[in-house]
């Protein structure tokens, strides 16, 4: 029913963005591989173009590493964005001091690459072992910097949402524990 990604190449543009071993890719904006005659042929015919997005279901694994206390399961998530603008995101601060999202503009940057609201900023490269200060995250974001790498720390949901959200871009939380990929245009 779904295609698992069994090799991530080291160096490659699909582990910088974060695809992990074992990743099962869903088929576009669905939960389930139904109606669906082959996933793998799909991904394949889909992975010859760019920019390619897609959809994967991770199973959530406790980082060992984490200096950040989170109360509940998270799962960390990884965001390249490569395009000029605005990230269109309002920033908190949660319980616990952290960096936190506390909206996102519809259509912006941060919406189509996938951040949601109540995402926990981390430092960059640190797979989620440490916080991003505040003020040097807003200050990174403001500076327009491309390529933007951002890791973030996401509650892993217990339940699926009522409705799905929709954007310019097909619905969106398409799973119960969603990593949405969006690769640049090649050069």
């Amino acid at each position: 029913q779904f295609c698992r990604i069994s090799t991530v190449k080291p160096n490659s543009v699909a582990l910088r963005h974060g695809v992990q071993t074992n990743d099962d890719i869903l088929p576009p904006y669905a939960t389930s591989g139904e109606g669906v005659p082959n996933i793998y042929d799909l991904f394949l015919e889909a992975s010859r173009h760019r920019p390619i997005r897609f959809e994967c279901k991770r199973p959530y694994e406790p980082s060992l590493e984490s200096a950040c206390p989170l109360p509940t399961p998270h799962s960390l998530h990884r965001f390249i964005i490569t395009e000029p603008g605005r990230l269109g995101i309002i920033l908190c601060r949660n319980d616990q001091m952290m960096a936190c999202v506390s909206s996102i503009g519809s259509n912006s940057l941060s919406e189509i690459h996938g951040l949601r609201k109540n995402d926990i900023i981390c430092k960059s490269h640190t797979n989620g072992s440490q916080q991003e200060d505040f003020n040097t995250f807003v200050k990174l974001a403001q500076s327009g910097t491309r390529p933007l790498t951002i890791e973030v720390w996401r509650e892993v949901p217990t339940s699926m949402p009522e409705r799905p959200r929709l954007s310019r871009h097909g619905l969106s939380s398409a799973s119960k524990n969603p990593f949405v990929f969006s690769f640049p245009t090649q050069s």
